[in-house]
């Protein structure tokens, strides 16, 4: 690292110069010449997390997508890319403006705002607003302590993706353990073998998407 270019408060990405170093097996992608170079490393970081979903949804049935940054609007794009018409896909967050912008944008059927760390709470929340429990839920909210309400919101014999680098999955494991709880549980890899195409292709052609994201075209 050579030096730090610019800092943007708002922005997850930080401009620098330095050299980088890369392992021959390492996986890459080519620039899209539709998008600015930061829409594409947005994209870039989270790109497992459509691919992942579009891989595990259900033909038919309810998706939760815990989180509703980056990777949460690509899963739930995903989501409904993947699934019939009569599918459920459910947003869960915290953060009030955020869940309002995915619902908006009609990336979701139902939003609930709730705190996932409460994971008592956090299933009442969901009660209220009609939401059945989910075939697969995705993990993408970026705090700890959220795996007993992932576990607990999702039915017996479903399904969850922890793409998310706060989980702790020996307390994944316990809870599922200690609450007789029998869900297949998968840690989500960032890489996926189309190396981010899929998410691309889904920015291109989901206009919700691209407006929940803040993309033009």
């Amino acid at each position: 690292l050579d030096a730090i270019v610019r800092v943007v408060s708002d922005s997850a990405q930080v401009e620098v110069t330095g050299t980088a170093y890369v392992c021959a097996s390492a996986p890459w992608g080519l620039l899209p010449d539709d998008m600015t170079i930061d829409t594409a490393v947005e994209i870039y970081d989270v790109y497992g997390a459509a691919s992942h979903t579009a891989r595990l949804a259900p033909k038919s049935g309810v998706v939760y997508v815990l989180g509703c940054g980056h990777a949460g609007r690509l899963a739930m794009a995903a989501a409904r890319d993947s699934m019939d018409g009569d599918s459920i896909v459910v947003a869960v967050d915290v953060d009030e403006l955020a869940v309002s912008r995915v619902r908006d944008a009609g990336l979701c059927d139902i939003g609930v705002v709730t705190d996932l760390q409460n994971p008592v709470s956090a299933l009442a929340a969901l009660r209220d607003a009609g939401a059945p429990p989910a075939d697969l839920t995705v993990v993408v909210v970026n705090a700890p302590r959220c795996e007993p309400f992932s576990i607990l919101a999702t039915r017996e014999h479903g399904t969850v993706l922890f793409f998310s680098m706060a989980t702790n999955f020996s307390t994944a494991a316990l809870t599922a353990d200690g609450m007789g709880h029998d869900v297949t549980m998968l840690i989500g890899s960032g890489y996926t073998p189309d190396t981010g195409q899929y998410a691309f292709d889904l920015v291109r052609r989901t206009p919700a998407l691209r407006a929940a994201l803040g993309v033009e075209k």
